[in-house]
């Protein structure tokens, strides 16, 4: 099945579970088996939602962490702190950009990259010592606005889940993956 039959086959699956399996479960009684066959079938109809945009969703945090990377190696050279974790973080930015760039890039390659990144971000951060106060001032302060917009993604991206009580405050996944793509 191509991908342009994936919808159809996760709307068949999510008919299945809700008209033939859900009853045949609740007539068994079993609260936990219904209550899991109507998650199961929620999850699909969010896959179904979402399948389109799932690579440019990846590709936003992807090239958001690659920003970060920068922010964070920019910080180190003007301390001249951690050399050469100013380099691994230069080629662990280009590298997520380079992925980022072609359109060949499978989701796998993209997720990879990124945790690629956030390694050696994560080695970074834990390597700054009290000496470094600034410079963790300025990671810390590259580091909660990144993550200020990881969570306005996330809010956009299960927006169709319906877990937050206000959709009007939920950002648009559209807006923040246009945003990513210029």
């Amino acid at each position: 099945m191509g991908p342009d039959r994936w919808r159809d086959g996760l709307q068949a699956c999510i008919r299945s579970l809700v008209t033939v399996v859900k009853p045949a479960v609740d007539r068994s009684g079993d609260p936990l088996a219904s209550e899991q066959v109507a998650l199961v079938a929620r999850y699909l109809d969010f896959l179904a939602q979402r399948i389109d945009v799932y690579r440019d969703r990846g590709l936003a945090i992807l090239l958001s962490y690659a920003e970060l990377a920068d922010r964070v190696r920019d910080a180190l050279a003007r301390a001249g702190t951690l050399p050469d974790s100013v380099t691994a973080l230069r080629e662990a930015a280009d590298r997520a950009r380079a992925v980022g760039a072609d359109p060949r890039s499978r989701p796998s390659e993209i997720e990879a990259t990124t945790n690629e990144v956030k390694t050696e971000l994560s080695r970074i951060v834990r390597q700054l010592g009290p000496a470094e106060t600034g410079v963790q001032a300025e990671v810390a302060a590259a580091v909660t606005e990144h993550a200020t917009g990881l969570v306005a993604l996330g809010r956009a991206w299960f927006a169709p889940q319906r877990w937050e009580n206000d959709a009007d405050r939920i950002p648009r996944l559209e807006d923040i993956l246009d945003r990513n793509r210029t």
